[in-house]
């Protein structure tokens, strides 16, 4: 799949489900792939198949893969814990974090796969640019490919330092912020592609934060988002924790979207919400 070579990646699926029908998260690749390839017979059946296995607690399905899918707030919950409890179970010898002041400004770490021309990129590349520097220190720790595009510069330039830890393991990503002193690491991937989700189950920072991707129901830190992702009626039903309102957005507006909503008279920016776990 990563290859995109998606033919043969649901053949090769294909066949593995059937000689082996209980691999871990086989039977979700396999029909990701199917869809890929615009196999639609019998498609309802097979999301069936699916979401059955994942509503009885199965290792069938990503958290990513299944949005792809028809599937309810309560079966995309039921996935991510699975997948969580699975891939990142509570670490015991992670050392406890000091939560004493230190002097200074408050250290700030952005963490991606995407400090390239990338989306994600062109999202936040103000955001860093506008942060006060005589309060934040800004870190950026990359652990996607390196490239040589304006963008990377601009968020070099827009960085106190741009760190690149893709040779690194998580512990040694989450101890290396721990050592920097890092007071809030910035998860900026979710559980899309290239996610390292296993640096924040090392606790790289006191405070940890899901921020400018989809809302995956990472369990063990906050999440920020905007109304618009998390409807005020689905948060009994896909999450678990309060929600508190924040007066900030999912993600940074440019000039020309404030403009925007300033000329259509939208004089009450959406509310957000921020996700507190208490897993």
């Amino acid at each position: 799949m990563t290859l995109r070579h998606f033919a043969e990646a649901y053949a090769a699926y294909d066949q593995a489900i059937k000689l082996m029908p209980e691999l871990d998260y086989a039977l979700g690749r396999w029909l990701h792939a199917r869809m890929y390839c615009c196999l639609w017979d019998d498609i309802q059946k097979a999301y069936k198949r699916v979401l059955t296995e994942v509503s009885n607690r199965r290792k069938v399905a990503t958290p990513f893969s299944l949005l792809s899918i028809p599937s309810t707030p309560s079966q995309q919950k039921i996935a991510a814990e699975t997948y969580t409890a699975d891939n990142f179970p509570p670490i015991p010898d992670v050392p406890a974090l000091s939560d004493g002041f230190h002097p200074g400004r408050i250290r700030i770490g952005y963490f991606s796969g995407n400090f390239r021309d990338h989306a994600v990129a062109h999202l936040i590349a103000q955001l860093f640019e506008l942060h006060d520097r005589s309060q934040f220190a800004i870190f950026g720790f990359s652990f996607g490919p390196s490239a040589d595009d304006d963008m990377r510069r601009r968020l070099t330039a827009g960085l106190d330092e741009l760190i690149d830890v893709e040779d690194r393991s998580d512990k040694e990503v989450a101890d290396l912020a721990r050592n920097l002193q890092i007071d809030i690491a910035v998860d900026l991937m979710g559980f899309t592609e290239q996610s390292r989700t296993g640096i924040f189950a090392h606790r790289a920072a006191p405070i940890q934060v899901n921020y400018n991707n989809y809302l995956d129901l990472l369990l063990r830190w906050e999440q920020i988002t905007s109304t618009t992702l998390l409807p005020t009626g689905s948060r009994s039903r896909g999450f678990k924790g309060s929600i508190a309102h924040v007066g900030i957005w999912n993600r940074l507006l440019s000039s020309t979207e404030i403009t925007s909503i300033w000329t259509a008279g939208q004089s009450e920016l959406r509310s957000t919400a921020m996700y507190r776990s208490y897993v």
